[in-house]
């Protein structure tokens, strides 16, 4: 089994177009879809409620066939490699004689397509203490209890516990603990002290002037990055938040060593 979650993060798809595609599979093939899908629910970063669709193999095929892009592309070739070599076996078991055809069946039974899939490995001790790390740098920045992080984790991964998650889900976990190092959910709070809003400010000039990038831009990768509509919306508990973005625009800056918009690196 597999979830649509992992096929949008396989596929480098957004999940609620993934959502509406297989939707539409179901309209149309509801037999086949009652066998080969199992809807169920996850609870976002937001704390909303969201569907997710459980597939067999045979449903993953249908649903990637459906795929555009370079990666469905991959798959769909492999795919048809694979079936190609299956038929070439077939082909090489045809009997002649009924004698032969006695033999040919037992040796086809046996058979099965090679379908290019790796086998689920759990995620490594190192790999797993690298996020468990993360996720401690992410309940200071949201001031967020370490059983709750590891909840949301293990939602969003579909898992009971952290020690169940595969190696195939360290993308989909990279995102989501990404993501939420930098969004603030909460636009309420205490507002800016006068040190707090010259550390900021600071920071910003600091971008601008030595880096040449213009404030307006500045303002607009910060409020994409964090959720907000203006400045006025950081608090003190979210300003952790606001530093992790202008730090990473100031990073990616230097790094890529570009004049060009912040919006274009």
């Amino acid at each position: 089994m597999v979830s649509s979650l992992q096929v949008a993060t396989h596929f480098n798809k957004q999940h609620k177009n993934v959502v509406r595609h297989i939707q539409g599979i179901l309209r149309n093939a509801p037999e086949f879809s009652r066998l080969n899908f199992e809807l169920a629910e996850y609870t976002d970063a937001q704390g909303k409620p969201r569907p997710v669709y459980d597939m067999t193999r045979d449903a993953f095929a249908l649903v990637a066939m459906g795929f555009t892009g370079p990666e469905a592309m991959t798959w769909k070739i492999r795919y048809i490699e694979a079936f190609n070599a299956m038929e070439t076996k077939l082909q090489g078991y045809l009997p002649h004689s009924e004698e032969e055809e006695k033999v040919s069946i037992e040796q086809i039974r046996p058979f099965r397509p090679c379908f290019r899939y790796a086998k689920p490995s759990l995620m490594s001790k190192k790999k797993m203490d690298g996020i468990k790390g993360w996720l401690d740098y992410w309940c200071y920045t949201d001031n967020l209890e370490l059983n709750d992080a590891k909840k949301q984790l293990c939602t969003v991964l579909q898992v009971n516990d952290l020690s169940e998650v595969q190696e195939d889900n360290t993308i989909c976990a990279f995102n989501f603990i990404w993501w939420s190092l930098f969004k603030i959910k909460t636009k309420l709070g205490d507002e800016l002290t006068k040190e707090q809003l010259s550390a900021f400010n600071g920071l910003l000039t600091f971008w601008e002037k030595c880096l040449g990038e213009s404030y307006n831009n500045i303002k607009s990768f910060i409020c994409t990055k964090c959720n907000l509509r203006s400045f006025d919306e950081i608090k003190q508990h979210s300003l952790q938040k606001a530093f992790n973005a202008a730090l990473l625009g100031i990073f990616r800056h230097i790094l890529c060593n570009s004049i060009d918009n912040i919006s274009n690196i």
